[in-house]
């Protein structure tokens, strides 16, 4: 698994884990709505930058010997601003995992020491809450698929450009340029139904 996978993953999983923690109100805990928040802007920037990468890879798609190397290096650019989006997701890995094991930690000690009835209640909305974040893992699920590819295949034609930077290198790769740039619509498409499920949730507070 890539890096930029493993953070996204676990940017909304600690994320789900955290809306868990607020069992007696049925309410989003304001912690909790602060890191969706966050996650929420993460996903709207990857998707700026997933436009401006498939953008330039259109570009170099269809430029010629003259415009070649800088076609290039404007895709390089995008496509390294895309990756630094996705890494940028890191330190709200770490506090939102810091976060969850705090809360998971506190709410466990708080049912324990209630009556078997409380016990009970924590635990269905638990259960209510973790049915009503399902569809998000799925949408998470959903990036992730369309995503990856579209990183990968750019990398790879990026690396062998900087090695056959002509324009018979360039027609080599061309088709597959233009396929994989026809996957922003895709990308862009399952990136709004997450930013949709996450404004659901939030506006049930």
């Amino acid at each position: 698994m890539n890096n930029w996978q493993v953070v996204v993953s676990r940017v909304f999983a600690a994320a789900f884990a955290l809306l868990l923690t607020d069992g007696a109100s049925g309410q989003v805990s304001p912690q909790a709505s602060s890191g969706l928040t966050q996650i929420r802007a993460e996903a709207v920037r990857i998707k700026e930058q997933v436009g401006r990468t498939a953008a330039a890879t259109r570009k170099l798609a269809r430029s010629q010997a003259y415009n070649l190397a800088g076609s290039l290096d404007s895709l390089s650019t995008t496509l390294g601003n895309l990756k630094s989006t996705l890494a940028g997701a890191r330190e709200t890995v770490r506090t939102t995992e810091d976060q969850t094991t705090a809360y998971f930690a506190k709410w466990d000690e708080q049912l324990g020491s209630m009556s078997e009835d409380m016990q009970k209640t924590g635990q269905k909305r638990q259960a209510q809450v973790m049915a009503s974040f399902a569809a998000v893992r799925a949408e998470l699920a959903d990036v992730r698929t369309s995503l990856k590819p579209f990183v990968d295949a750019l990398s790879e034609i990026e690396q062998y450009l900087r090695t056959d930077q002509t324009k018979a290198g360039l027609d080599t790769v061309a088709q597959r340029l233009t396929s994989t740039a026809e996957q922003e619509h895709v990308i862009r498409r399952d990136l709004d139904k997450l930013i949709k499920q996450i404004d659901t949730i939030q506006r049930k507070q």
